[in-house]
């Protein structure tokens, strides 16, 4: 075996200045982790409730699995120039972990390059012969100064955190390197007593290298140590375990064994098994209150049942981590064979049958007595008909079967038909009443016309005597009810009032009836369907306006005399206002020259009388108004020019 030196360096030629010939870097005090197996068992346990498998989250847990086994601590030189360039230290990984952080002890030997160093840790895969894989997975940068600090272990801690957390599925190895000439110290286990345990964890990377510590001496001793390399991980634990036999039909022992998380038993994490005390990681409620707990801490165990029965057995697992505890619980119910038991409610035709049985059947089976299975817990079944059945229920376990028959009685009463009706003219709005259950509905109106809702409004054609049929159904049958219904349908009276305003009509519509429609005629070729219309006419004179009110029953007209007029124009007046030009393609200009001041306004509107545009012009004599027109559609216009003496209508036209 190739033996390559490494240089040792003692804490009494650390640092020149320095004595420490007899020092060795010291522990921090309370950092020790429990290292006796009845200390453990001493810390006490909550009662774990039964409540299914778990599984939990734990972490994030400081490994200090290399530095617990050492019985003291030395210092390597590590440097790119003439020693290891990095060390390594390797993990398993029982089940999938994620590594966050590195933690190390180190500081830079003396001030050469400066007072501080960039030192690069890394992770990588573990090769079989536990030496690093390929490429690091991920990498980090951490700053070692030359403080000693006093040989303080805490103090010289340094801590490297990844950009993100480690994924591994297999074992794995941490690694701390120094890529230039410059020493730095890093902290490991005493390889002079061996603190390696023959275990050769440790490997050091010399010109790019990688050599187990085995191969590697320190002045001719034998690098048979730890680095303390301590990752932060974290990770799952589930508890589970299975038992032989998993029924207890008749007083006996029942074997246990836990098939809990592989990492529980593993010394790397779990300090209980590092201790050779791993049976205190697993404790077990047997769940028939026994007092007997001699065999309630071991990994696997067995326990004595004085009676069959069914039984709850809990078992609380706990990860005694370095720095942090984890635990988790699950719970197996033991049984003896199944009780079948069962119970039913119905509604008509249809029956829910419940499980009741006793002792933890896992499956089940029906049969309906109608000729129909079913292997639900619970299931709810429609029968076809009314009657009795034999009704039969299997409960299976792994402990066995047991059945039970019984004798169910089904009855379904049919719907009973009701129902009211409200009239609006000669609209029917109808309202089931019916009660029993009814789901389905068939009207007949007498009328040859028929409709399937529960509650159908309908309207007839005509007033005059209905029989109307109602059918109710559910699975259980049919019911009908019926009554004559008579419809009367009174028409609606015609009337109205109006008011004249020059050559304006307002009509006030005083029609009586329901569900009344409206037409006017104006009596000069112009109508409306409005309620209460306003009109304008063109030309004076003598009209007749008739209404006309109309619904399903019957049709009534209303017709009234009127007569429009303009009254109160001074010639003067007229001759006063000159409209330009006419026809207007954009501007209607209007010029006033009167003998004296008026208030005036002008109204712009269609044929319908509409107003389209209203002017209040002022206190006017002699004056000039422009109104654009070039928003309207092609066509003929009134314009009213209303004064305080009189009124002057003029027709005026829009081109386009």
């Amino acid at each position: 075996m190739r033996k390559i030196s490494v240089l040792l360096v003692m804490f009494a030629a650390l640092l020149a200045g320095h004595s420490f010939a007899q020092q060795q870097v010291r522990y921090v005090e309370n950092a020790h982790i429990i290292n006796d197996a009845a200390m453990i068992g001493s810390l006490g346990l909550q009662s774990p409730q039964p409540n299914g498998i778990q599984t939990v989250a734990c972490g994030a847990d400081t490994l200090a699995y290399a530095r617990n086994k050492s019985n003291g601590l030395r210092v390597l030189n590590m440097n790119g120039a003439n020693s290891a360039a990095a060390f390594g230290q390797y993990y398993d990984a029982p089940q999938p972990i994620s590594v966050s952080k590195l933690r190390f002890h180190a500081y830079k030997l003396n001030t050469a390059g400066g007072p501080a160093s960039n030192i690069v840790v890394e992770i990588y895969n573990a090769r079989p012969d536990s030496l690093p894989l390929g490429a690091p997975l991920r990498t980090a940068t951490v700053v070692v100064d030359t403080n000693f600090y006093g040989g303080s272990l805490e103090a010289l801690e340094k801590v490297a955190t990844f950009s993100s957390p480690v994924l591994l599925t297999g074992a794995y190895v941490v690694v701390v390197r120094n890529n230039s000439s410059n020493p730095m110290g890093i902290v490991v286990n005493d390889y002079l007593t061996q603190d390696g345990a023959n275990e050769w964890l440790a490997s050091a990377q010399f010109s790019g290298l990688w050599r187990h510590s085995y191969e590697v001496n320190v002045a001719a001793v034998p690098l048979n140590c730890d680095m303390l390399l301590d990752p932060v991980v974290s990770f799952h634990i589930s508890a589970n375990f299975t038992s032989n036999p998993a029924c207890i039909s008749a007083a006996g022992n029942v074997g246990f064994v836990n098939t809990s998380s592989p990492i529980l038993h593993h010394r790397m994490y779990n300090v209980a098994a590092f201790l050779n005390a791993v049976g205190h990681s697993a404790t077990w409620n047997f769940g028939d209150g026994s007092s007997d707990q001699r065999l309630a801490t071991m990994l696997d165990t067995i326990h004595y049942y004085n009676a069959a029965g069914s039984y709850v057995v809990t078992l609380h697992d706990t990860l005694y981590g370095w720095t942090r505890n984890c635990a988790a619980d699950t719970a197996i119910a033991l049984g003896q064979s199944p009780e079948s038991q069962f119970s039913h409610t119905h509604t008509n035709l249809v029956v829910q049958f419940t499980d009741q049985s006793l002792h933890n059947p896992t499956t089940w089976y029906w049969r309906f007595g109608d000729g129909t299975v079913s292997n639900l817990r619970n299931p709810l079944h429609t029968y076809t008909n009314a009657g009795s059945y034999q009704v039969c229920h299997w409960s299976i376990s792994t402990c066995g079967i047991d059945s039970i028959c019984s004798t169910v009685t089904v009855t379904c009463p049919a719907p009973t038909a009701s129902f009211s009706s409200t009239t609006s003219n000669l609209t029917v709005s109808y309202m089931d009443w019916s009660t029993g259950g009814a789901n389905a509905w068939e009207w007949n109106f007498g009328d040859s016309t028929f409709s399937t809702a529960q509650n159908p409004s309908h309207t007839y054609t005509a007033a005059g005597n209905y029989l109307v049929h109602l059918r109710t159904y559910n699975a259980c049958g049919m019911d009908s009810s019926w009554y004559w219904l008579t419809l009367t349908c009174a028409a609606p009276v015609a009337t109205f009032s109006l008011t004249t305003n020059l050559l304006t009509a307002s009509f006030s519509n005083q029609s009586t009836g329901l569900g009344v429609s409206w037409s006017w005629d104006f009596g000069d070729g112009s109508n409306s369907a409005q309620l209460n219309p306003v009109h304008a006419y063109v030309n004076t004179g003598n009209y007749t306006v008739c209404l006309t009110a109309t619904n399903a029953c019957g049709v009534d007209v209303a017709c009234e005399s009127l007569s429009v007029s303009i009254t109160g124009i001074d010639d003067a007046i007229e001759k006063g206002f000159q409209v330009y030009p006419n026809p207007a393609a954009s501007v209607l200009q209007i010029a006033a020259q009167l003998d004296h001041e008026e208030p005036v306004q002008l109204v712009l509107c269609d044929l319908m009388g509409t107003v389209i545009k209203t002017i209040d012009w002022g206190i006017v004599s002699a004056a000039h108004m422009d109104i654009p027109v070039d928003d309207l559609a092609a066509g003929t216009y009134f314009l009213q020019i209303r004064t305080g003496s009189g009124t002057v209508v003029k027709q005026v036209a829009v081109l386009r």
